[in-house]
């Protein structure tokens, strides 16, 4: 969503952060864009990949990203799966034990 934007002080701008202070700094891979009457973004230089390649590259960045952001999320979430189980197990066991108890108590 950068664009070229001789008004900002970074040479770009954002059509999500409008008036963003950061410079485009994938430019070089995804190519230069600027905006054209209508407020859509058109391409004016190629960068060194293609769309595809780019967007592939983007989702690879995303994806490790989110893994460097929390890399215990997976065994957090193996070891859920058997704290579940202790739970199920453990609220049957209680649920017997409740009910010799209700028998003595009658």
């Amino acid at each position: 969503t950068f664009y070229q934007d001789s008004s900002q002080t970074s040479g770009s701008n954002n059509l999500v952060y409008v008036g963003t202070a950061m410079p485009n700094v994938l430019a070089g891979l995804q190519g230069n864009q600027a905006l054209d009457k209508d407020g859509n973004i058109v391409k004016v230089s190629e960068g060194s990949m293609t769309k595809e390649e780019f967007d592939n590259s983007m989702r690879d960045l995303v994806n490790f990203l989110a893994y460097a952001s929390e890399p215990a999320r997976i065994t957090r979430e193996k070891n859920g799966i058997f704290v579940i189980l202790f739970f199920v197990v453990f609220t049957a066991v209680m649920n017997l034990l409740y009910r010799e108890y209700a028998k003595e108590l009658k």
